[in-house]
């Protein structure tokens, strides 16, 4: 993979999809819209040469931009936590959001 660069604000928004975090919730922590969401994601997956959602977080991880658990989680808990939270993920394709249905608001 050759290398690249995120900015802040892309690992950001990959932190919080890391962490399940759907647009809408994303944009409403980072003060961005929804679509700012979907149009960043799409841009970052791009940059990644991500498919989809956790193809990107992966590809995040590999290189050092995000880690793959959170301090102090055991292993229990870190496969708990990626269950919950990632089981709607793996079936989203950079063109399709996990809340493509909801209306901005």
């Amino acid at each position: 993979m050759p290398h690249l660069t995120l900015t802040p604000r892309e690992i950001q928004i990959l932190q919080l999809i890391k962490l399940g975090y759907r647009d809408r919730e994303t944009g409403a922590k980072l003060g961005i819209t929804q679509q700012s969401v979907k149009n960043r994601f799409t841009y970052i997956a791009s940059k990644l040469g991500a498919v989809n959602r956790v193809d990107a977080v992966v590809k995040a991880i590999r290189l050092g931009y995000l880690s793959l658990w959170e301090e102090g989680m055991t292993d229990e808990q870190i496969l708990n936590y990626w269950r919950a939270h990632w089981e709607h993920a793996f079936d989203d394709d950079v063109t399709q959001s996990p809340d493509a249905g909801e209306e901005e608001g």
